[in-house]
């Protein structure tokens, strides 16, 4: 009787989240109105579904992702929306009727698809499809294992969103890689958008010269096995004459990798630095000529491009996202083809590494910066909303 009538409370719950699912949004911060206000409002109102912060905190300049938000609400603006923004991770109901345009990924955007909404809706991909992008972390998974080493997959989405990634009537993907070939297979309006690097608080003095062809960065937030790091750590151990630093890995999601790798984290030519701030990272990235990361799957490793402005040489798999011309390809996921692109990296002369980190630089600045990012946004926004 008790089970029955807490059945019965909830249901009646329930038929209330058209009221209270707003409000309780608002009071989380997963839901902000009005965070851009154009004069003449000509296209009606939209819902940028993809993070809050930025708009809460106008300071904060932790990861690209804020800056990608802000420009994309000021574009919406500029072409005539009010716009509000939800964070992709709220759970609660609102109003979808007074839109005319959802932009954006998560639960929620999957949900449209589900009930009547005449809004155009765009899918923001920031990464490739996630069937794809759990998969592949799996198979990686899944490889360690057949050699007897277990970690815990921490990058999987517990869930997937095909309607949003098939249904959608448009698609912008934040490169113009891998990961879009990927949605291209499936859906015909795949747009791209290069998504740009993190630039540090403080004006930093920069000078190729002190790059030493010796030094690697492995840079990344977390994802040990899925960026590749097992693979980079195999490689060096044999390769005593060179160094790798790493900065990143959670402690917290990834013990069970840093309890596997302990003692190649702790090699000598090997230094781990834990999670940096890009402020914090720019001395050693500085020190480095080529930043390497063998993921299995990004939309576009910001973490490469961060490096790349600062003159590092990426030796990246084609997962990375990165398309510039003169990168160092990582052919496949295994240590054999990672050790072979450290050794094309090492075959190079002090003069080709020289030109190539300069290269390197000025096609990520003038390629992946926030202005470039903004007029492509514009361009495409433009012409799907007219």
């Amino acid at each position: 009787m008790f089970k029955k009538n807490i059945k019965k409370l909830l249901l009646h719950i329930s038929k209330f989240k058209f009221f209270y699912g707003p409000y309780i949004s608002v009071i989380f911060g997963r839901y902000i109105k009005n965070v851009r206000t154009p004069k003449d409002c000509t296209k009606g109102r939209v819902l940028l579904i993809y993070i809050t912060l930025p708009f809460k905190n106008s300071n904060i300049n932790s990861h690209t992702n804020i800056q990608e938000s802000r420009v994309i609400a000021d574009v919406l603006s500029d072409l005539g929306f009010i716009v509000d923004v939800m964070d992709y991770r709220n759970n609660h109901y609102v109003e979808v009727d007074q839109y005319d345009l959802i932009m954006g990924f998560g639960d929620f955007f999957e949900s449209l698809f589900f009930q009547e909404c005449r809004a155009f809706k765009i899918h923001y991909a920031t990464g490739a499809p996630i069937s794809i992008h759990n998969f592949a972390e799996v198979r990686r998974i899944k490889n360690l294992a057949d050699a007897n080493i277990k970690v815990n997959p921490v990058r999987v989405i517990d869930r997937s969103w095909p309607a949003s990634e098939l249904l959608s009537d448009a698609i912008i993907s934040v490169t113009d890689g891998w990961a879009s070939d990927m949605y291209k297979q499936n859906h015909k309006m795949v747009y791209s958008v290069p998504i740009t690097y993190l630039q540090p608080q403080k004006n930093y003095s920069f000078d190729i010269s002190i790059k030493n062809k010796n030094n690697f960065i492995w840079f990344g937030g977390f994802g040990g096995v899925h960026k590749g790091l097992d693979l980079c750590l195999d490689v060096f151990k044999n390769k005593k004459e060179l160094t790798l630093h790493v900065c990143g890995l959670n402690v917290d999601k990834e013990a069970d990798f840093i309890n596997q790798y302990k003692d190649l984290l702790s090699l000598e030519n090997v230094y781990w630095h834990g999670r940096l701030d890009i402020d914090k990272a720019v001395g050693i990235i500085d020190l480095c000529q080529f930043t390497i990361l063998p993921s299995c799957s990004e939309g576009c490793a910001t973490s490469v491009l961060t490096c790349m402005a600062r003159g590092c040489i990426p030796v990246v798999t084609e997962q990375a996202g990165i398309e510039f011309p003169n990168r160092i390809t990582i052919k496949d996921l295994s240590v054999q083809s990672v050790n072979s692109a450290v050794d094309i990296a090492q075959s190079m002369s002090n003069v080709e590494l020289d030109a190539l980190s300069k290269e390197s630089a000025t096609w990520c600045k003038s390629k992946h910066n926030i202005n470039i990012f903004k007029i492509k946004m514009t361009h495409i926004l433009s012409r799907l909303v007219k």
